[in-house]
């Protein structure tokens, strides 16, 4: 019986193309259980925190809670790749694939009566083109979505899973884009107001002047920045006529339907200014390898995490040259930030970039260098160069002296005043101590003074931690260190003081 009604409310649909016929025949079909919005392996790992923080790639609030977590869940490490297929009218088919990895996800189309499909989007972290949907569109997909399962609105589960594909501009409606979104994420319950609102500043580029702009060939993304837009809408392959055809029939299918009750969003991103830098890696006195581009942007990414100053990664290099993308809500905080960083590491001096008045900022980590093999495909003596996740000897060293300079209980961001006898003033954000993917430990000197050095040198000795960017060593462990670059050196206390008392432009300046 079952078969049969479901032949009947196709052979309708078929003879009527209407697209409430179409509706009908997809919900019984929905109902009969041969479709299916979330596969169940999907839906259960959509209830924990550590999918949706490794999906969208965010920072935990609660590192040291996540790995607890993590440690009695298991089977999410078996997970293999997972595959979405969202039902559109018109036959119409977006599948999106989530490798087990999360992160690096594509979005595909598939058109009624072929086998192959488009890809419309991804976010490969390689090559990302991750701009793909206008916010109305967005709606509508996930509105018609839950139209045709029968379920007749949407949980706010599958604008979670998309709104990565849809950028934040100038021209779109602000206040019902955050409102959606804030109510997506109260309604799933799993992450704290800071994770939220860095999901929401991953896709708003209003900084950058991003706008669609209507052209004979469909929607296209202008910017201030070109070179940030990353769309395969604007690829002559794009199959721009049936994006159109699937964009329409979901408003058609939404026209009539009662619009979603928002609540003003109380939760709204900051406005981050992007800009792009040049930076280089030789000049007539300098040589640096090609492993400082990436390490440098390690360094910087994990030192704009802990201010909650924005992002910034290396966006391509070239010949001896390499660019960083950066998005922040202090340019020029970042800007004095990065050149103060470039300074500590002997880099070739950018001409853009002026070292402002600003705090020392400086990272305890673990320098790890892979020297590969000669090939004759990479360059000769090719390495790279990270930083590492921290032994548990170097996290209790780091908590022993924390103890013992009688640092304060971290604030709600996890920073820990250090306080000093003399008049300077140190701090240290120490969020991710418990955590197992403890990578290091960002320092703020606010003021210089001899306090402050024996602090840091205290920190450095019990964890036999580098001193970064510098390359500076204070314990024998990290002397021990025989990477390429950089040549660490080891100081003794009132070495480092001089060292930190002069400042950057000192440091570099001895080439």
């Amino acid at each position: 019986m079952a078969d049969r009604k479901l032949r009947e409310l196709e052979a309708r649909w078929r003879e009527t193309q209407s697209v409430e016929d179409e509706a009908a025949w997809m919900r019984a079909r929905f109902r009969s259980g041969e479709l299916e919005l979330f596969p169940e392996a999907l839906s259960e790992r959509m209830q924990t925190r550590e999918f949706w923080l490794g999906y969208l790639g965010l920072k935990s609030d609660d590192i040291a809670a996540d790995d607890a977590q993590e440690e009695d869940e298991d089977e999410d490490q078996d997970q293999g790749d997972t595959t979405l297929t969202i039902h559109l009218p018109g036959q119409h088919r977006l599948e999106l694939r989530i490798p087990r990895w999360l992160e690096e996800c594509s979005l595909h189309l598939h058109l009624p009566g072929l086998s192959e499909s488009y890809e419309v989007a991804n976010s490969d972290g390689g090559h990302p083109f991750p701009h793909l949907l206008r916010w109305d569109e967005l709606e509508h997909i996930c509105q018609a979505a839950a139209i045709l399962q029968g379920s007749g609105s949407e949980d706010g589960r599958l604008l979670l899973l998309l709104h990565r594909f849809a950028p934040i501009c100038r021209d779109s409606d602000f206040g019902r884009a955050m409102s959606l979104l804030e109510a997506a994420w109260r309604n799933l319950g799993l992450l704290g107001e800071r994770e939220i609102r860095s999901s929401m500043e991953q896709i708003d580029r209003r900084g950058s002047g991003f706008r669609w702009q209507r052209t004979p060939t469909g929607w296209r993304l202008q910017g201030d920045e070109q070179g940030e837009i990353l769309s395969l809408r604007a690829s002559e392959d794009f199959p721009s006529p049936a994006w159109s055809d699937l964009t329409q029939r979901a408003t058609e299918l939404c026209a009539g339907q009662p619009s979603a009750r928002l609540v003003p969003a109380t939760i709204a991103p900051r406005l981050l200014e992007s800009s792009y830098l040049t930076l280089t890696c030789e000049d007539d006195v300098r040589s640096l390898p090609d492993a400082f581009g990436p390490f440098l942007a390690e360094y910087l990414s994990h030192v704009f995490g802990d201010l909650d100053l924005g992002e910034v990664w290396l966006s391509g290099t070239g010949a001896r040259t390499l660019f960083l993308l950066v998005r922040a809500c202090d340019a020029s905080l970042a800007h004095g930030l990065i050149a103060q960083a470039v300074l500590w590491a002997k880099a070739p001096r950018p001409a853009e970039l002026e070292l402002t008045e600003q705090p020392l900022v400086l990272r305890l980590g673990q320098l790890e260098a892979e020297v590969f093999e000669d090939d004759g495909v990479l360059p000769p003596g090719f390495f790279t160069l990270t930083q590492g996740y921290l032994e548990r000897w170097q996290r209790d060293g780091l908590a022993s002296a924390l103890a013992s300079l009688a640092a304060e209980e971290p604030d709600a961001e996890g920073w820990r005043q250090v306080p000093c006898v003399d008049h300077g003033a140190l701090k240290v954000c120490a969020r991710t101590l418990d955590s197992d993917e403890c990578e290091g430990l960002t320092i703020v000197i606010d003021r210089s003074s001899p306090a402050a050095s024996a602090s840091v040198w205290r920190l450095a000795q019990r964890s036999g931690l580098h001193i970064l960017p510098l390359g500076l060593a204070v314990s024998i462990h990290a002397e021990d260190y025989h990477g390429p670059w950089p040549t660490v050196r080891r100081v003794s206390p009132p070495e480092l003081e001089d060292i930190l008392e002069a400042g950057p432009e000192a440091w570099w300046s001895q080439a």
